[in-house]
């Protein structure tokens, strides 16, 4: 896995989250790369934006992980908000760096990127504001990008998601941990959103699938994939289903007697 914060315990389980907005594999200080096998987390790139919500999904899910979600009761009251939780903090923060509102703290719409002239809007490389910084350590949840969360909602009978944290054009109402506010349908793309990914804290080469821990090398159930099922007569092996008495080398299937080539 990539760089995560906490793990915190949220509704009974350990929850990690990439410190960072998520980015392509490829992404760089001056590009936000091109390659979307998988989000990772990691500083001084350029984050992965103008992507839909089952985009950034599938990338967490490629990561071994899954977007942050929130947890609402029948009456639409949040009951647990693991993306708002590492924001604000044990304390209960307005903001990732405190409940005063800076300008200079994090790249909202009063933040300059590029100093002199007219005030930019741009995404800046992740973690570059070292003050936008939460007390779990979280870079960037109060603008840059804003990101999305699964926060599943119906709004005038339209399925939505949530957005939080606001954009490098947001106002200061809109860059606070608690302000979700802003739903978007699910094909929605826009260079303002991107997304991070959160998961399960599980045991060094497991990932999460749904709500549990496995590990894709040997799962039958979620080989190499969450979800990848292997057919009857075959076995996960290194994250390939193999025919029974053979497993993987590389990306071929071998007997078991034979060396791998």
């Amino acid at each position: 896995r990539d760089t995560v914060v906490g793990p915190l315990t949220l509704s009974g389980q350990a929850v990690v989250m990439y410190r960072y907005e998520a980015t392509r594999p490829n992404a760089s200080a001056a590009s936000a790369g091109t390659l979307e096998a998988r989000a990772c987390s990691a500083s001084n790139r350029l984050p992965w934006a103008s992507v839909t919500f089952a985009a950034a999904q599938a990338a967490c899910n490629a990561a071994g992980l899954r977007l942050c979600r929130v947890t609402r009761n029948g009456s639409g009251t949040v009951t647990s908000d693991e993306w708002g939780r590492f924001c604000e903090g044990a304390s209960n923060r307005v903001y990732p760096y405190g409940n005063a509102y800076n300008a200079l703290a994090c790249n909202g719409n009063d933040y300059d990127p590029v100093p002199g002239g007219v005030n930019e809007d741009l995404a800046t490389p992740t973690g570059a504001l070292a003050v936008c910084q939460s007390l779990d350590l979280a870079r960037d949840q109060s603008g840059n990008l804003a990101e999305w969360v699964d926060d599943p909602r119906v709004v005038a009978g339209q399925t939505v998601r949530t957005v939080r944290g606001g954009a490098f054009d947001s106002a200061p109402t809109g860059l606070t941990c608690d302000d979700d506010q802003r739903v978007e349908p699910l094909n929605y793309q826009s260079s303002r959103v991107g997304f991070r990914c959160c998961g399960l804290s599980c045991p060094a080469g497991q990932s999460t699938c749904g709500n549990t821990c496995v590990d894709l090398a040997a799962s039958n159930t979620n080989c190499g994939a969450c979800g990848a099922t292997c057919a009857p007569g075959t076995g996960c092996t290194n994250g390939y289903c193999c025919p029974t008495g053979t497993r993987a080398c590389g990306d071929s299937c071998v007997a078991n007697a034979q060396p791998c080539p």
